[in-house]
């Protein structure tokens, strides 16, 4: 077929035209992030559009946006987590894309880790004041004890450095020994021991009574051993009669649906009781019920806050939406959808959100969250100093001084952690050592005196601290309040 140039012109111009439709008027409206977001993909169609329609070695049937796609990764892969993250973020917030290692560091398949079992209090500038010893751990068997004080860790000297600079030292392979030197201040005594670390089973239910009220706090909703440790502790309370319950759920941020409906079956106890719907795309609601062999305590408070989402808002909602529970507390996050866990094949997988979230009576939380019974804040005060003694700038210390200035300064170093023994007013080496540890974290000339340098920096220090504030638990306190009266 012959075809002459005119017309062959007429075919060109027509194309060039059709793809300048296509492309320009979104370029020109590129104002914000979206309208630029919306060229680029009309302008990628258009070019696949192009390749398709007038490419001598392609036809209709590709698809050169997944072929260019595949080339480029294969080139880049390190840029597929984020190319594909950005694909599942378009979607939704909630929606995001793991590697097979992220998703087993994120969704473990138990609560569990490796170690001996301490974690460190947050409250002192030296990271080495052991907050909690988890029970049964190779630390607890060892007799280490909450406010013990870690100073050396396989011989190296630990009392200068962070929280996670000192846990980086402990952590190791499970069936491993780590040397563990402490300081125990209620006995002013230092003590060694070779510890074993080994996997640590962590339940997410903690527990402890109030006097005749039962506290009891989900950290979050894991897999169902979250269900079976809530039945150890409620089935306990049940049989000393307990009256009174707390369930604390701030902070909570969610987890596995199918624990929570085990643990609210336990708690309700009429049956075909609807304790959640759960809507899906096409618009299909299933309502999970009770089947009335639940226990409900006399009374029972339940603890929100902002960062109390998802399936922890289901429980505060369901149990509030009965009258089964006040709540008290701040409003909650707000999050009332579900999602549903795809494995790709290669151990990846797509959180994907696939389902609407409605309480029995209060329907849809999502963006809203739950309005607790009694709003009550967490109160703050400002740290209150005990008396320090007597310290000034105006002159050095050293080994051997014994003076009022010498108690002030071990006073104020045991204050911020770096003195472990009772204060007195001798400069020995007990006080180099925390003075040498003080100069170490801040930087300072490492010598054998309390220079008046070394001194300034911990009376700022010191006044720094005094700004602090410390959290008065309002909340747990109007609880307790409301079950007392």
């Amino acid at each position: 077929m012959k075809t002459g140039f005119k017309k062959f012109a007429a075919i060109i111009m027509c194309a060039i035209m059709c793809i300048s439709l296509l492309v320009a008027p979104v370029a020109a409206a590129s104002v914000d992030k979206s309208t630029e977001a919306m060229y680029y993909s009309v302008k990628i169609k258009s070019l696949a559009k192009i390749i398709t329609e007038y490419g001598l070695y392609s036809s209709i049937d590709d698809d050169p946006i997944l072929e260019a796609l595949g080339y480029y990764f294969a080139e880049h892969p390190e840029e597929f987590n984020n190319f594909a993250n950005i694909m599942f973020g378009v979607q939704d917030r909630y929606s995001y894309y793991l590697s097979a290692d992220e998703y087993d560091t994120y969704f473990a398949a138990s609560d569990s880790f490796v170690g001996i079992g301490i974690r460190f209090e947050s409250g002192f500038t030296a990271g080495n004041h052991i907050a909690e010893i988890i029970e049964g751990s190779p630390a607890d068997n060892a007799g280490l004890q909450a406010g013990d004080i870690i100073m050396k860790v396989d011989g190296q000297d630990v009392t200068w450095m962070t929280t996670a600079e000192i846990q980086s030292c402990i952590n190791g392979e499970a069936g491993s020994g780590v040397d563990i030197t402490y300081f125990r201040p209620d006995t002013n005594q230092i003590h060694s021991k070779r510890i074993v670390r080994s996997e640590i089973s962590v339940s997410n239910i903690s527990y402890k009574p109030l006097g005749d009220i039962a506290y009891i706090a989900i950290s979050r909703f894991g897999d169902i051993q979250t269900a079976i440790d809530f039945k150890t502790v409620y089935d306990e309370i049940k049989l000393k009669g307990v009256e009174s319950v707390i369930i604390d759920i701030r902070s909570n941020p969610g987890g596995s649906i199918a624990a929570l409906l085990e643990i609210m079956n336990m708690m309700i106890p009429e049956a075909d009781v609807e304790m959640v719907s759960i809507k899906d795309r096409s618009g299909e609601n299933t309502s999970y019920i009770t089947d009335g062999t639940g226990w409900l305590p006399e009374k029972l408070v339940m603890l929100v806050d902002g960062a109390s989402a998802s399936a922890s808002e289901i429980f505060a909602g369901t149990m509030q939406d009965y009258g089964y529970a006040t709540v008290i507390g701040t409003q909650t996050y707000g999050k009332g959808v579900g999602q549903y866990h795809l494995e790709m094949g290669d151990g990846a997988e797509a959180v994907l959100t696939g389902f609407e979230l409605y309480l029995p009576k209060q329907g849809s939380y999502d963006g809203v969250g739950i309005t607790p019974d009694e709003k009550v804040e967490l109160g703050y005060a400002r740290v209150k100093l005990p008396d320090l003694g007597k310290l000034t700038i105006s002159r050095g210390m050293k080994v051997g001084d014994v003076s009022e200035e010498v108690l002030g300064l071990e006073n104020r170093l045991a204050l911020l952690g770096y003195f472990y023994g009772a204060p007195d007013n001798v400069f020995d080496g007990e006080t180099l050592e925390a003075v040498n540890r003080f100069q170490r974290a801040f930087d300072l000339p490492v010598v054998s005196t309390a220079s008046t340098n070394m001194i300034n920096n911990l009376i700022k220090q010191v006044s720094e601290y005094s700004k602090g504030l410390v959290v008065i638990d309002t909340q747990l306190e109007r609880a307790i309040e409301l079950l007392s009266e």
